[in-house]
């Protein structure tokens, strides 16, 4: 995630929008997936137990980001009682964690002009990576919070 992170700020700086983008989605895409895996590592065996199938999706790199950001999304927004205490313990809001769900949702809107026959709903300009770029500290830095509340790495 770090490094990826480092190459987004690269690429904006050699004015690469569209790598910047890419490498920007790809750090996203990190942090909501180790979140996901800490969240269901934090809950209790028997619980945990039932979490096996979305565990073994998260682990999969042929499952698409999409549907494990949905199943990360819906986990949290459906098991609020369960995971109430760390969302209050990591100081982060149901609505800053929906915040970075569309902030990460658009991202990958945008990042995925890298295939065939896609235009993306944001242009890769200067104003519109910078922005991205900007946001995206903030809502990483909310979904870290929630991943080490969770007893993440």
């Amino acid at each position: 995630v770090s490094e990826a992170l480092k190459e987004a700020i690269r690429c904006f700086r050699a004015e690469l929008y569209m790598a910047s983008v890419v490498m920007l989605g790809k750090a996203s895409e990190g942090v909501w997936i180790e979140l996901g895996k800490s969240l269901i590592d934090s809950l209790p065996e028997p619980k945990r137990m039932k979490k096996a199938k979305d565990r073994s999706t998260l682990d999969n790199p042929i499952d698409g980001f999409g549907r494990k950001l949905k199943l990360i999304v819906n986990m949290v927004e459906t098991g609020q009682t369960e995971f109430s205490q760390l969302i209050k313990y990591a100081e982060v809001s149901l609505d800053e964690f929906r915040l970075a769900n569309q902030w990460s949702d658009l991202l990958r809107d945008t990042r995925n002009v890298v295939h065939y026959g896609n235009e993306p709903h944001l242009a890769h300009n200067h104003e519109n990576v910078a922005t991205l770029l900007l946001s995206g500290s903030k809502h990483l830095k909310a979904l870290l919070a929630l991943q080490a509340a969770a007893g993440g790495k």
